[in-house]
């Protein structure tokens, strides 16, 4: 299994302590993909990581993560025996928001799902299968809106419509974690995280919303709503990432130690 990231920062204290930490910790094979670019598009992630592609098996098993908002609390063997329960070759992480297009949630499954919804923040597949996606759907052509063009996760929530046979969500977070807050209106949602007051309300909020919905064992956490015990956890969002730098996610740090 091969861990691949893409950064445009190495220096970045989120980063280095959590994801690059997390993953020398646990003896993960990891790769960091510099891009020193302008960052005209969260695709240029899958752009690097189809390019890398190449130099792997069809076979091999790939697992993308974002780099600054995410860490490891798992060996390889448990990731990959939990992916193999799947049997499936693609397998995304589910969040509670359809992001970033609100109209997309009708063309989803199992609506009674709390986390129902793709989080291309992390998935994990098969290193030909995705060399088969990333040519039958070209990363930057795709999509009608190009509203959207910025967004990788709309690139993959239209591939997954077409392609749901075969890819599937990790819906009781076995694998993957998100801690993202239910949006309910995303334009009011940008606007209330640039007022200090609000945001600082919101992460209130949400601290209150986690300790009821997850617990922590040691170094891991339990999904109160699923009973699962993720490998991966993902802190999408503004008012996530402020937790997550905020120390309150500083428990899942086994490794603390380690000095990156």
């Amino acid at each position: 299994m091969k861990v691949i990231t893409v950064a445009s920062d190495l220096k970045n204290t989120s980063y280095l302590s959590f994801l690059k930490a997390s993953c020398e910790f646990y003896h993960l094979d990891a790769t960091t993909l510099y891009y020193s670019d302008v960052y005209f598009s969260n695709r240029i992630k899958d752009a690097l990581l189809n390019t890398h592609l190449t130099q792997f098996a069809d076979d091999e098993i790939i697992l993308f993560t974002d780099a600054i908002d995410a860490v490891f609390v798992a060996e390889q063997k448990e990731i990959i025996d939990k992916f193999n329960h799947f049997n499936c070759p693609l397998l995304f992480s589910a969040e509670v928001n359809c992001w970033p297009d609100k109209s997309m949630e009708k063309n989803y499954p199992a609506p009674s799902v709390h986390f129902r919804y793709l989080n291309s923040g992390a998935f994990i597949g098969r290193a030909g299968y995705l060399k088969y996606l990333y040519e039958k759907y070209p990363i930057f052509e795709i999509g009608k809106n190009p509203a959207y063009f910025w967004s990788n996760q709309y690139y993959w929530n239209l591939v997954f419509q077409n392609e749901s046979a075969n890819i599937q969500l990790d819906h009781s977070g076995e694998l993957f974690f998100n801690t993202s807050i239910t949006i309910s209106n995303i334009d009011e949602f940008k606007r209330d995280i640039k007022d200090p007051e609000k945001l600082k309300m919101m992460c209130v909020q949400e601290k209150a919303r986690l300790d009821k919905e997850i617990s922590f064992s040691e170094d891991r956490i339990i999904n109160n709503l699923t009973g699962s015990k993720p490998c991966h956890i993902h802190f999408p969002g503004t008012v996530s990432k402020k937790l997550m730098d905020g120390g309150y996610f500083d428990r899942l740090k086994k490794y603390s130690s380690v000095i990156c």
